[in-house]
């Protein structure tokens, strides 16, 4: 469903950085999801997400998020292919 709003690169990111086990890169991808989706769909899919090791941050404008998720994809795409098994 969100593939219907969010552009194709961003949001291939931002699923990947939420299947991160480092709390940075997941709270980078959560604030970007945070600035884009609207209060009533954030609102029943942040229930379902693990939020407990999401870094404190404010809440940043959708460009912001956008540029930090981002320049994240590097290191997202790095600390994946460490969580893979050997």
């Amino acid at each position: 469903m969100l593939a219907l709003i969010l552009p194709a690169n961003p949001l291939s990111v931002l699923y990947r950085g939420l299947l991160t086990d480092d709390t940075a890169l997941r709270g980078t991808a959560l604030e970007y999801l945070e600035s884009v989706l609207p209060d009533r769909v954030r609102a029943s899919l942040w229930p379902y997400l693990d939020l407990e090791s999401r870094p404190v941050r404010t809440a940043a404008d959708r460009e912001e998020a956008l540029d930090r998720l981002m320049r994240s994809h590097a290191s997202i795409q790095l600390n994946l292919k460490r969580q893979e098994p050997s």
